[in-house]
């Protein structure tokens, strides 16, 4: 395939000349500037290079001299383009660079076209163009023939008025010469004034059979003849597929049309591509091929007509009998030449605008079934494919625009977050598909209750967002969550099942609550599950409280995990004493978090957030390491006879390799495990009692002592206890704190100890304040105390003098206490 450089700093001219060659079958590369066009050249090595004669970083005869100074891209011939007013020094310039053509980049397609050919060194394509000829004005540059033949006849035209001038000038012509003359000057100019009012007129027609029909009936009366016929051929040139014909009845035409187009002389026309003109007397029919329906001939011009459409039509053009009886002469072959040429050139422009139109239209349909695909798939995006609801993420614009609206117009918002309860158990019993159905339940229910005046939307598998606008502000919110909970409570009815439903409600305000979206969803949710937590199928309306918590889990969750690797955390130890001397035993380790932007923060502060956002496993890390760190350091000072207990979370227990992490970290820092108490919760075990056994199990046999933390305020099965392996029961403090005031606590802690020594187990009660708690406990057995009637949470080295001193003055530790402090608060 020929490849073309196209050089120009404008992207439009380089895609103008590259959809011009493209559509001619070239191969066309694009270059913005010189130096990128010599880089294409040498590496690709063009067949021809057209360039601007102004370029963005050199001129186009620097290129040119550039190209030529090279040997490999030397003889690549070059076209120059420029404006129309720069034509003449760019001609000048064009002969001193060598350039073969200077093309105005105002240039029809075809004349551009044509200038290529000529500068690659042939003639034009047939397929294309028709033979082609030198029109002096540019630079050598071959012209389609039609436009040859043209002005051939302009130059016949300019030398008869060269002649009447001269004949009234000099008044030496006879008369009868001067009528004549006169006469043929007129004709001409009238069929050059035809003739070009029949180019007007073909660029101006859009349909094909209309077109071939104005030509025909046109090109008639210029050649002045009285039957003219335009044949089309087939792409294999055994048929005729279009005939159109001015002075021919339709008999005539379809006779035509079922001749052997490759015969005769018109056959001959077809195939030689030459013209074909009859100069003596009548035309015998045999020769001529014709039907014999048609009329005798006695003057026959017959001239191909070259192809100009991608599907390359060609066939030919004849015009016969001359009104005036006389052959046809070179005038008018000139004139027919040119008349098919003109044809060719409209024809194909007319085909090419045609399939720009189709390619149009189907490029049409294509975008709107790619815009209407785009729409589905958004809008499946946006909402749920089994309840048809939207989705998450469209909620915050809604609220957005209800929350401008609602501050407008003094008005509130309510946003309920609905959870369906245990739903879970709903898809694993009955089946997705029943799930399903009920989902679609659900939201029908809550379409209804909103009344047209909500927006309810499916923001996760089993959760719902009502947003409604109270525009009197006299609404009760709980009330409106109330309603809901009860019509979801319905029974669902299904074939051959009913479902019965709870769910829980959370809910939140514009402007009582947020003023942000974001802000309500996430007080709306925080209640809701302070709804589950209550026992589910209730309502929760957001509180001061939450929105504390709320705070912190944003604030502080922000900065937990940076704490973490800052070695923000810190260790704070609280005493543990036997009952009966008040020796120190062991210690609580409780971590706080130093934070440079809060200060010292308590455990309940941020230890709820670090398990919300899973960083809870590298806190109890760091407090095991820098326990056994502690308890290595107080072993090498002398003292051997001490524990260390640490609080372990649900998440630190259900990992596969806890086991294993509390044997690695000992043995790193040589600590035996006699030293290493760590603190359980029922509810941490209870969550899957089997594996809880298991690692207790492997924990015990490490050595490591177990204790189960606040007993009595969690499930309390004996069951459990008597297959656990507890070491030590430690009493909750709620229970402590009210043994002088309340009968009852002071039962169950009695209770409790007699339990555990039944078990076999060491008791301790925590949260020992008074002297009076200490002497009640002690009576009824109670073997270790913990809490600020003894000491405080203190760092560790004043830990380790405890720990030498073997005992807390009481005495000292009140007066640094002062008034006690809510021991829940502290951890």
């Amino acid at each position: 395939m020929t490849t073309i450089l196209t050089v120009d700093g404008r992207a439009s001219e380089r895609e103008f000349l590259a959809t011009v060659l493209g559509y001619a079958g070239y191969e066309v590369l694009q270059a913005a500037a010189g130096a990128q066009a010599l880089e294409i050249a040498r590496t690709v090595r063009p067949d021809l290079a057209i360039t601007d004669v102004v370029l963005p970083d050199m001129d186009g005869a620097e290129l040119a001299d550039r190209m030529h100074d090279e040997q490999a891209i030397a003889a690549t011939p070059l076209i120059f383009c420029c404006a129309t007013e720069d034509i003449s020094s760019a001609l000048v310039l064009a002969k001193s660079c060598r350039a073969v053509a200077v093309l105005d980049k105002r240039a029809e397609p075809e004349e551009i076209l044509a200038a290529v050919e000529v500068a690659l060194g042939r003639l034009p394509d047939s397929a294309i163009l028709p033979a082609a000829a030198v029109a002096p004005g540019l630079l050598g540059a071959r012209l389609p023939a039609y436009l040859r033949d043209l002005t051939g006849l302009q130059r016949c035209l300019r030398g008869m008025l060269d002649k009447t001038t001269e004949h009234a000038d000099a008044r030496r012509v006879a008369a009868a010469d001067s009528d004549a003359l006169d006469y043929s000057f007129q004709s001409l100019s009238l069929r050059l004034a035809t003739l070009l009012e029949l180019d007007i007129a073909l660029a101006a027609e859009r349909d094909p059979q209309s077109m071939l029909t104005l030509f025909c009936r046109a090109a008639r009366g210029i050649l002045a003849c009285r039957h003219v016929a335009l044949g089309l051929v087939t792409t294999d040139g055994t048929r005729l597929k279009e005939v159109v014909a001015s002075g021919l009845d339709a008999r005539i035409l379809e006779d035509l049309t079922a001749m052997d187009p490759t015969k005769g002389v018109l056959g001959e026309v077809l195939g030689s591509g030459k013209t074909y003109r009859s100069v003596h007397g009548p035309l015998r029919r045999d020769l001529l091929q014709l039907p014999d329906s048609h009329p005798s001939i006695s003057s026959l011009l017959a001239v191909p007509v070259p192809a100009r459409t991608s599907s390359a039509s060609r066939g030919w053009l004849y015009f016969a009998g001359k009104i005036d009886g006389k052959p046809f002469n070179e005038e008018d072959e000139q004139f027919a030449v040119t008349l098919a040429g003109q044809l060719a050139l409209a024809f194909g422009n007319l085909a090419l605008y045609e399939e720009v139109r189709q390619h149009a239209a189907e490029l049409e349909v294509e975008v709107g079934e790619r815009r209407s695909a785009q729409a589905e798939l958004a809008r499946r995006a946006a909402h749920d494919q089994t309840t048809g609801l939207p989705r998450f993420v469209s909620i915050e614009q809604h609220l957005r625009s209800a929350i401008v609206h609602a501050a407008a117009t003094a008005s509130r918002i309510i946003l309920l977050y609905v959870d369906i309860d245990r739903f879970h158990v709903l898809n694993e019993t009955r089946g997705r598909a029943t799930g399903d159905e009920v989902l679609r339940v659900v939201a029908g229910r809550l379409i209804e209750l909103c009344g047209g005046k909500g927006y309810v939307a499916h923001v996760a598998a089993d959760e719902f967002v009502v947003v409604l606008v109270d525009e009197e502000g006299a609404r009760d919110q709980t009330e409106f969550a109330e309603v809901v909970r009860s019509d979801i409570e319905r029974i669902v009815h299904l074939v051959q099942q009913r479902i019965f439903l709870t769910c829980s409600i959370g809910v939140s305000c514009f402007p009582d609550n947020g003023s942000s979206p974001q802000d309500l969803l996430r007080q709306s949710e925080a209640a809701m599950l302070r709804a589950k937590r209550d026992g589910r199928n209730s309502v929760s309306a957001f509180s001061n409280e939450q929105k504390q918590a709320l705070e912190d889990r944003s604030t502080l969750g922000l900065r937990l995990s940076d704490a973490v690797r800052n070695n923000e955390l810190v260790l704070h130890y609280q005493p543990q004493v036997r009952a009966g001397d008040g020796h120190v035993v062991g210690f609580e380790a409780l971590v706080r978090w130093q934070s440079p932007d809060f200060g010292l923060l308590p455990p309940l502060r941020f230890l709820g957030v670090a398990e919300d956002l899973g960083l809870i496993v590298d806190v109890g890390n760091f407090v095991l390491e820098t326990v056994c760190r502690e308890a290595r350091g107080w072993i090498d000072l002398g003292e051997n006879d001490f524990f260390i207990s640490i609080n372990v979370s649900s998440l630190q227990l259900e990992l596969p390799d806890f086991v294993e992490t509390v044997r690695a970290t000992l043995a790193r820092f040589e600590v035996p495990a006699r030293h290493l108490e760590l603190e359980l919760t029922e509810s941490v075990m209870v969550r899957n009692v089997e594996r809880a056994i298991i690692t207790m199990k492997s924990l015990n046999a490490l050595g490591v002592r177990l204790a189960l933390d606040d007993f009595g305020t969690g499930y309390s099965s004996l069951a459990y206890l008597r297959r656990f392996p507890i070491d030590k029961l430690k009493i909750d403090q709620s229970f402590v704190q009210d043994l002088s005031s309340d009968m009852g606590s002071a039962g169950i802690c009695r209770a409790i100890i007699a339990l555990g020594h039944e078990l076999g187990m060491v008791v301790l009660a925590e949260g020992v304040e008074t002297e009076n708690q200490a002497a009640h406990l002690r009576h009824n057995g109670c073997d270790q105390f913990q809490g600020y009637h003894f000491s405080k949470p203190v760092v560790a080295s004043k830990a380790f003098q405890l720990l030498q001193q073997r005992g807390v003055d009481r005495g000292a530790s009140s007066q640094v206490l002062g008034p006690l402090i809510d021991v829940a608060a502290i951890g």
